[in-house]
């Protein structure tokens, strides 16, 4: 007898998410994980050892034996006895669903998946990075995987127009993330309640990396300078790019204005501290840190790309700026810093919004309904 079968209505489901570092995919599969858990849902994970992923749900109490730290996300772990560890968990639990995170957790578990029997292979695609049209993954995804998750609109359309897939309208549903409302409401409470004051804070939260684009913001601050003598920027996060932007820093003279934070442990806190924020990437996935600072009752500056404007209605919970360089973030930076009022009132609609369509609770109820409906 199929063991499906003797599960009766607990219906299992596999995340896959093998990369060793923290970003958007991770919390997404770690929240995803955990709150499908607390409905009911016969949840695992396959991930990589000592991987922050797993780090984050041990830290929340997840039971180990629900964690399968089998491979990481490298090319070399495309080997014969990682592939039986994985055809090992497949056929132990027989999966209803899996949900894959990578390309690479792709080409390794979807193949497996579909010799195994599992009935709906998921590919979660969380960025708007165009999919390569080789027929290795016009193979894969067409053949290996039966459905398609993407974050936004904008992810969902390079998807659709990669090539890849055969018949990309029926096959792609787009999830938004969600945001722990409840868990920012004090930082909201806080910002809502604030009077003026004479110092300003711009904040800006995420990997220092060129994707992110904060060498755009700081070279934005000295124009910044010139029409607030008394505004700090906090930047906060870590990365490969942090000494090149502390040389910024420095070539420019901002050391007294500008601090880089290093990695933020409470961003409730962090998101009270500040009065707008600024999320400068030059392509994003999601952009999580933008929703968390609506849920902050922030007012959100970013560049017309990816899906930020999915997430800041232009002059409505923020703005989106067209130009993506230092001169017009720095103008739209002056105009906010100006304009208490809009800032105020911006913040406020950027709560209501994160509440409609980016909760957790919205996001959970969304893949819930997703899964039911293969």
């Amino acid at each position: 007898m199929d063991a499906r079968q003797n599960k009766g209505a607990l219906r299992t489901v596999f995340f896959v998410n093998t990369s060793k570092v923290w970003g958007g995919g991770e919390l997404w599969h770690g929240q995803m994980f955990l709150q499908l858990l607390q409905r009911g849902w016969d949840a695992h994970l396959i991930a990589a050892p000592n991987s922050e992923l797993v780090a984050w749900l041990q830290d929340r109490g997840v039971d180990s034996e629900r964690i399968h730290a089998v491979y990481a996300m490298t090319k070399d772990v495309l080997t014969p006895a990682v592939r039986k560890r994985v055809k090992r968990l497949f056929q132990q639990f027989q999966p209803e669903h899996i949900i894959l995170n990578s390309p690479l957790d792709v080409k390794m578990c979807a193949p497996i998946a579909r010799a195994c029997g599992v009935p709906d292979i998921i590919y979660r695609r969380g960025s708007a990075i165009p999919v390569r049209n080789t027929f290795l993954n016009r193979w894969l995804l067409n053949t290996k995987v039966d459905r398609f998750i993407a974050n936004s609109e904008e992810t969902k359309r390079t998807l659709a127009e990669s090539g890849c897939l055969a018949n990309p309208e029926i096959r792609i549903d787009v999830l938004f993330n969600g945001v722990d409302v409840g868990k920012y409401r004090r930082a909201a409470t806080f910002n809502l309640g604030k009077r003026h004051s004479e110092q300003l804070v711009i904040g800006a939260l995420g990997r220092l990396t060129f994707q992110k684009g904060f060498d755009i913001l700081i070279a934005a601050m000295p124009v910044v300078l010139d029409e607030f003598l008394d505004v700090r920027m906090v930047i906060g996060g870590e990365g490969d790019q942090r000494a090149a932007l502390e040389h910024q820093i420095r070539e420019l003279g901002l050391q007294e204005s500008i601090t880089l934070t290093g990695f933020v442990e409470d961003t409730v806190d962090f998101f009270g501290s500040v009065d707008l924020f600024c999320l400068p990437s030059r392509w994003e996935g999601f952009g999580f840190v933008l929703a968390e600072a609506m849920a902050s009752a922030l007012p959100c500056i970013g560049f017309n790309v990816s899906n930020i404007p999915e997430i800041i209605q232009d002059n409505v919970t923020g703005v989106v700026i067209d130009q993506q360089d230092s001169t017009g973030l720095s103008q739209a930076l002056v105009e906010l810093l100006y304009d208490t009022k809009s800032r105020k009132e911006m913040g406020q609609a950027g709560l209501q919004r994160v509440g409609e369509l980016f909760s957790l609770e919205a996001a959970t109820d969304a893949l819930e309904t997703f899964l039911h409906s293969s």
